[in-house]
Order: C-alpha cells, then sequence, then structure tokens
C-alpha cells in the first residue's frame, strides 16, 4: 500500500469466496474491493468515516457508474489504484481502476461522493477538503459528468421482483443499509438461468434514499421488451423501493445493467 501523487495503490488477493460457479469474481466483489480502497485512502488521509463523524460529517456514496472489461478468475492477485478528482458540483468525484498482474485492466469506476453535515444532513462543500488529499496527476481523471441518472419509465415491463429480509449485517456505521447490500439484492432477484449465462459489462447505480434495518424493501427488474432476457446485450432496469408508514412506497435506489453473454472457460 503507498500514496504517491495523490494516487492510492495497493495489492490485494482475489478471495476464493468472492468468485461464482464459474472460478470468476461476482461484479459485488468488485464493488467491495473499489470502496474499500477509497475508504481506506479516505482513512490515512485522515478523512474516513469515523474521523468525519467526529468533525460531524460523514461520507455518503450518491451514484458508481462501472466499466468491466473482464472478470479476474480465482487464484490472483489485484492492483487496485484510487484516486480524489477536483470537486465537480456538489461532488467529490472518485476514480478507480483494478488490473491484474499483468496490469491489463478489469474495470474501472468513477463514484459521485458526497460529505453530508449529520446536523443539518445537508452537503458540504467539497471544495473544503480537496486539499487534505493531495493532487492527483489530471491525466489519470476520468470524466465526473455521468449524464442523466437512470429513470424507471412507469412503461418498462416488469420482468422480475424480489423481496429481501433487512438482516443485522447490512448496516455499516452511519447506521444505515450499505450501498453494497443494494447490489446484492439487485442481482439476487435475477434468475439464476440468467447469471449463468450472462455477466455485467456496466453498472450505473444512483443511491436516492437511506434505508433502515426495519424498514421492508422490494426490488424490481424491467426491460423494454418481455424477451430482454434472451438477447445478446441485455439491458435492464432496476428499482429498489420501501415501504412507508402510511403504505406508500418511495425508490431508494435506481440502477441500469448492461450485459454480455459469458465466454467460454478455458
Amino acid at each position: 500500500m503507498k500514496i504517491e501523487n495523490g494516487i492510492f495503490s495497493t495489492m490485494v488477493p482475489l478471495y476464493s469466496f468472492q468468485t461464482d460457479s464459474y472460478n470468476q469474481a461476482h461484479l459485488v466483489s468488485y464493488l467491495q474491493i473499489l470502496q474499500e480502497a477509497a475508504a481506506r485512502h479516505s482513512y490515512e488521509r485522515k478523512l474516513g468515516v469515523p474521523q468525519l463523524r467526529e468533525q460531524g460529517m460523514t461520507w455518503v456514496l450518491a451514484r458508481t457508474k462501472v466499466t468491466i472489461s473482464q472478470y479476474a478468475s480465482w487464484p490472483t492477485d489485484l492492483d487496485i489504484l484510487t484516486w480524489p478528482q477536483e470537486p465537480w458540483k456538489l461532488y467529490f468525484p472518485r476514480g478507480t481502476k483494478i488490473a491484474g498482474p499483468d496490469g491489463g485492466e478489469l474495470c474501472r469506476s468513477l463514484s459521485q461522493w458526497v460529505v453530508m453535515d449529520l446536523s443539518s444532513r445537508r452537503p458540504v462543500k467539497p471544495q473544503n477538503l480537496a486539499g487534505m488529499f493531495g493532487v492527483a496527476d489530471p491525466t489519470v481523471y476520468y470524466s465526473p459528468d455521468l449524464g442523466k441518472r437512470v429513470e424507471y419509465p412507469t412503461d418498462l415491463i416488469d420482468l422480475a421482483t424480489y423481496t429481501p429480509t433487512i438482516q443485522y449485517m447490512d448496516a455499516d456505521l452511519n447506521g444505515h443499509v450499505n450501498n453494497i447490500v443494494y447490489a446484492q439484492w439487485i442481482f439476487a432477484g435475477l434468475p439464476h438461468s440468467f447469471l449463468d449465462s450472462f455477466q455485467a459489462a456496466e453498472f450505473d447505480i444512483s443511491y436516492l434514499a437511506e434505508t433502515q434495518r426495519n424498514d421492508s424493501v422490494m426490488v424490481r427488474t424491467g426491460a423494454v421488451d418481455v424477451g430482454a432476457l434472451e438477447h445478446d446485450f441485455p439491458v435492464l432496469t432496476h428499482e429498489i423501493v420501501k415501504t412507508l408508514a402510511d403504505g406508500a412506497t418511495t425508490p431508494v435506489c435506481i440502477a441500469r445493467t448492461t450485459w454480455r453473454r459469458r465466454e467460454p472457460l478455458a
């Protein structure tokens, strides 16, 4: 592990329990690695969640877009690079790249983070903290503009629904369900036969509201046509909603996934 020119780098193993039935990494495993690298970099710069909470602030993830070139096979080590970028609007963009031992890129992501004031529940200007990270080389920057946020149109055809039960371990230091859990729910709601045939090539997820331990939630997956799961490159939209006290529902998360067929294993 080192921090050089504003870039945090580390090598981590891909554990066998992070792989699927085909001995390849889960997308959720990549998301966990990306998040841990960001958290560790922040902590090393005295800007981790425990340190910010002492100052009445915390990190909140607003959106992440991940592009996956390849899924690593076990056993292997993964080379992680992550860096904060110049503040953009109210966001603190962070780029991350995962590469294999040969240096070949496996995936990349751009995340839009917000520093939240715990008392007012309002964003803090990211410029106030940017200097504490150090300046990364702008040539490594990814575009902070991820485009229009994904929506779940009313004319989408619902293909699958899933009702998870929130577990004790789903909550993090901020007291709400961790963002990784939303991704786990999305994939848990898809047919096993589909996941046996396809891998996600792109994952674009926005976090709209918090979910607490005692909330009731439901995941739905939709597409523009009923046969989307059979296409060569399926595009699916996912929405997670929670039930309010009056019985109404409100979205807490929305995502779009783009898929490609699994390549035959060598």
